[in-house]
């Protein structure tokens, strides 16, 4: 009952960026994980490479390479979902880069077909639901509009992309089976299970884990 998606990737920029230019790489990144300073000390530490780094959010990112255009500085764009990478290659941005080290290292389900990016991590989004009064529980997100779900799902606004038609269709389906009306992040849907407010809803593994951590009251009502 998971879904595996792509979660930071790294791709070149098609508008200018020279890489390693002067010892110097600049970085337009939308990804907050901690994790990723220690990726950035140890990339400086091996090369003297010193990485220059502008963050904001993946939209506003890829709008800010489009205006910049080929006077841009960025040498990488480092961004946190398929959806971003799909819009920054529509939008001209990107350039292929012919790498052997990521045909090598990176399996070709995570390769953009063209090569203007490579992922390289990936994270589980899984379907939580109550053991105690949900027999049955979905086993994809396209089966959330199943009526037996009726009054039992939680969810935020973000949904997949079928085909607009699709889409559309299972999105009508799904606010049909809503327990409430869709609010917050992973974390705050974790804790309408709960809290009992909903019986099924979708997280990535990792909010779980640090919900845990803090031990917040997440598993039991």
């Amino acid at each position: 009952m998971k879904n595996l998606t792509i979660t930071s990737l790294v791709l070149s920029i098609a508008m200018g960026g020279r890489l390693y230019a002067e010892g110097e790489l600049n970085l337009y990144s939308s990804r907050h994980y901690d994790t990723d300073e220690r990726l950035y000390s140890d990339f400086e530490d091996m090369t003297g490479i010193r990485i220059n780094r502008i963050e904001g959010k993946g939209d506003e990112l890829i709008t800010r390479l489009k205006v910049e255009g080929k006077n841009s500085p960025a040498d990488i764009l480092l961004t946190v979902d398929t959806s971003r990478l799909e819009r920054a290659k529509n939008e001209g941005v990107l350039q292929a880069i012919e790498s052997e080290v990521f045909e090598a290292l990176v399996p070709n389900s995570l390769q953009d077909s063209d090569n203007q990016w490579f992922g390289f991590s990936q994270r589980a989004r899984i379907i939580f639901h109550d053991k105690n009064d949900v027999a049955n529980p979905p086993l994809d997100y396209l089966s959330f509009v199943d009526q037996a779900y009726k009054g039992l799902v939680c969810h935020r606004l973000s949904i997949e992309d079928h085909g607009e038609e699709k889409a559309t269709e299972w999105a009508k389906g799904v606010v049909a089976n809503f327990a409430r009306d869709p609010q917050g992040g992973d974390t705050d849907q974790i804790r309408g299970l709960a809290s009992g407010e909903c019986e099924i809803s979708i997280s990535n593994t990792y909010y779980f884990a640090r919900a845990a951590q803090r031990r917040l009251r997440i598993v039991q009502r």
